[in-house]
């Protein structure tokens, strides 16, 4: 299977983390509107490729004939499934700018949190279990 176009996801939701990140480096917000705008940008962008995946990948890993394929897919996906309900609640908890701004210490926690997550995740997927998607499916 040709897996370019989720590398490509994966490339495109790193830079709005790195966008993310360089807003909350200095301790505090520089432009919550902004930060806003990025995090619907990023939750969208993963939210496609968490459909991509479900539709192009998983149901052919689960039934493969590789067992460390099937195995590694039924867990990083429910792992993921995880990770896609704490991101949708802190992108509901961190709805607008106003909110941000008014909790910056909390906001910058969180946000440091799922982007090491989404950092983890990213760098699983692409280590481990795309080379096993290529190789098998």
């Amino acid at each position: 299977m040709n897996i370019t176009s989720f590398l490509d996801q994966h490339k495109g939701a790193a830079e709005i983390v790195g966008q993310i990140e360089s807003h909350i480096s200095s301790g505090s917000v520089g432009d919550p509107s902004a930060v806003r705008t990025l995090l619907s940008s990023l939750v969208g962008k993963l939210s496609i490729h968490l459909a991509m995946e479900d539709k192009n990948i998983y149901p052919k890993a689960a039934v493969s004939d590789n067992a460390e394929l099937k195995a590694m897919s039924a867990r990083l996906q429910t792992e993921m499934s995880g990770l896609a309900d704490v991101l949708k609640s802190y992108s509901g908890k961190w709805s607008n700018a106003s909110d941000i701004s008014a909790s910056q210490s909390e906001f910058i926690a969180e946000t440091k949190g799922i982007v090491s997550a989404l950092k983890n995740r990213i760098s699983v997927e692409e280590r481990d279990f795309y080379p096993l998607v290529e190789k098998y499916l």
